[in-house]
C-alpha cells in the first residue's frame, strides 16, 4: 500500500510542473470561467485514461519503440500546441476583443462542455511525454509477486484522479484571483505569455527523440 501512496505523491509533483495541461486549464479558466476550466481538467483526465490503458496493454511501449508512430504522435502534439497558441494570439489582436469577451461570457452557460473536454483530451493524449511517464516512471513502482496488470490499472487510476483533483483546484484558484488576472493589461500579457510558452513547448516536443 505504501508504494501506492508514494506513487500518488510522485504523480502530484509531476502534475504540478507547468506544462501544456497546466497552461490550458489556467488560460481556459481565466478566459471562460471555472466551469470551463474544470471541463478541461476532465478532458485531461480522460486523456490520461487512454495513456494508462495503453501502457497497461503495452501499446505505449510499442509506440515509443516504433519510429513512425512516435513521429506521428510527436508532430500531431506539436501542431496542436501551435494551434492553441495561434487561437490565443488571434484573440489578443482582435479589434473586437472586449465585445467578443462579453458575448462569450453571456453565452457560456449555453455552451456545450464537450468543447472544453475535447480540448483538454487532445492536449493530453497528443502529449508524447505523458506516454513516457507511464512507460518510464510507472514500472518503477511495480512490486514483484503481485499482478502487474492490476498494479498498472491502479497506478493509472491514481494518476487520473490526481490529475482531475489538481487541475480542478487550479481552475478554481484561477477563478478566485480572476478579478486581478482579468484586467485588460494583465490578461493580454498572460495570454501573450501563454501563447509563447505553447510555441516553446511545441518546439521542445518536436525536437524530442526516441532514446
Amino acid at each position: 500500500m505504501s508504494h501506492y501512496l508514494v506513487f500518488g505523491l510522485a504523480s502530484i509533483i509531476a502534475l504540478a510542473i507547468p506544462g501544456p495541461d497546466f497552461l490550458l486549464v489556467f488560460q481556459t479558466s481565466l478566459s471562460k470561467g471555472k466551469l470551463a476550466g474544470v471541463y478541461s481538467a476532465v478532458g485531461i483526465s480522460l486523456g490520461l485514461c487512454v495513456h494508462g490503458l495503453a501502457a497497461t496493454v503495452g501499446l505505449s511501449a510499442l509506440m515509443l519503440k516504433s519510429a513512425q508512430a512516435f513521429e506521428v504522435i510527436k508532430w500531431a502534439g506539436a501542431a496542436y500546441l501551435v494551434y492553441l497558441a495561434v487561437v490565443l494570439l488571434k484573440d489578443i489582436f482582435s479589434k473586437d476583443r472586449d465585445s467578443q469577451e462579453i458575448l462569450m461570457n453571456a453565452q457560456l452557460s449555453d455552451m456545450s462542455p464537450r468543447r472544453y473536454i475535447l480540448r483538454g483530451f487532445l492536449t493530453n493524449v497528443l502529449n508524447i511525454k505523458a506516454a513516457m511517464f507511464f512507460v518510464a516512471i510507472v514500472p518503477q513502482f511495480i512490486v514483484p509477486g503481485s499482478s502487474t496488470t492490476i498494479q498498472l490499472l491502479i497506478f493509472s487510476l491514481i494518476q487520473v484522479m490526481a490529475a482531475l483533483l489538481w487541475f480542478s483546484l487550479v481552475a478554481l484558484a484561477v477563478n478566485k484571483i480572476g478579478v486581478f488576472l482579468r484586467r485588460k493589461i494583465v490578461k493580454r500579457w498572460l495570454d501573450s505569455a501563454t501563447a509563447a510558452i505553447f510555441i516553446v513547448l511545441a518546439a521542445k516536443l518536436a525536437s524530442t527523440h526516441r532514446n
